[in-house]
């Protein structure tokens, strides 16, 4: 006896196009056909709408709205918002307006069945798809759904910061090196750049973990302040403050020298979000002294050489505390 497999055929999903788009919402044709058959019989809809062109139409809508997807935000509760008020005025106006001329809303509807189907559907279908598409790229970005407190975490790390960083650069140099120890030079500039449209009072630091730190200058915009004022020393380094105004920035400027171990690592990140990142070495005792680049970033930062300088910058955007890990320990 042969045994038949028999495999049943899919008849939810046509195939095609508009089986594949309406796939991308999470429906299929049965879905739509179905809900409007049921909402139109409930409510007896059928003496003012065609449920056929009400389907026709509701695919129509997820359809145009998939062929703009891509210029469609991530921004869920914008976009969200928006398209509920893009189809209240698409249905509120009208009926407004009908109403203000003492026209009959139901006859008027029913006296153009299809026509009032095919609008009322697009109205509604169409912002409800763009919310979708919105809600989906949301998930996408964030990598899905995550605990609240990292939601939180990142809400106040990153999306709620009112301030961000620009052109980040450290530049270290070997000052010296010798008894066990090395000495190293380091130049950090950035422009920070005020996110709101109101003035915020912007705080500034400069802390190191070194053995011994000396303070060498601090400038911002352009104008140097007394490194040796006790308004600007704290327990833990350096501390500035300026009111920075509403969608606006200033250039910062710290420079000091740290006494290390002679094997030892310090971090260079970016302590707030930032556009980019440079970290700039310059090792005049190359013959005695290497220094090894520790990206602590998704995506690995390969070093450049040019002379005595070795750099490695990263362009992509960074959020707080990435960026990189200097290791440095003499040649033996």
């Amino acid at each position: 006896m042969t045994e038949i497999s028999e495999v049943p055929e899919d008849l939810t999903q046509p195939d095609g196009m508009f089986g594949k788009i309406l796939r991308e919402f999470g429906l299929q044709w049965t879905n739509i056909a179905v809900l409007s058959g049921v909402l139109f019989s409930t409510f007896g809809l059928e003496k003012y709408m065609n449920s056929g062109v009400w389907t026709i139409s509701a695919v129509t809508s997820f359809c145009v709205a998939y062929f703009f997807r891509r210029q469609i935000t991530g921004e869920f509760p914008r976009v969200a918002m928006l398209s509920g008020l893009a189809a209240l005025l698409l249905l509120g106006g009208p009926l407004l307006y009908y109403l203000h001329r003492g026209a009959d809303i139901g006859d008027l509807i029913a006296g153009h069945r299809n026509l009032s189907t095919t609008y009322l559907a697009c109205s509604l279908v169409i912002p409800l798809a763009v919310a979708i598409v919105a809600y989906r790229r949301q998930e996408q970005e964030l990598g899905g759904s995550v605990p609240v407190v990292i939601r939180q975490a990142l809400n106040a790390a990153v999306i709620s910061a009112a301030f961000y960083r620009e052109n980040q650069i450290y530049m270290v140099t070997v000052a010296s090196m010798g008894d066990g120890k090395v000495t190293l030079r380091t130049a950090l500039t950035y422009t920070v750049r005020n996110r709101r449209k109101d003035p915020q009072q912007w705080y500034g630091s400069f802390v190191s973990p070194a053995a011994e730190t000396r303070y060498v200058r601090v400038a911002i915009d352009g104008r140097e302040i007394d490194v040796t004022d006790p308004d600007y020393l704290s327990p833990r380094g350096l501390r500035v403050s300026r009111t920075i105004q509403g969608r606006s920035g200033l250039k910062v400027e710290f420079e000091a020298e740290e006494d290390f171990r002679a094997s030892d690592s310090e971090l260079f990140t970016a302590y707030a979000p930032t556009d980019s990142l440079a970290l700039m070495v310059e090792n005049p005792y190359a013959d005695s002294l290497r220094f090894h680049f520790e990206t602590l970033y998704p995506v690995k930062a390969d070093p450049e050489t040019d002379g005595q300088i070795v750099s490695c910058r990263i362009d992509t955007g960074l959020l707080p505390f990435q960026g990189f890990r200097l290791h440095w320990s003499p040649i033996t």
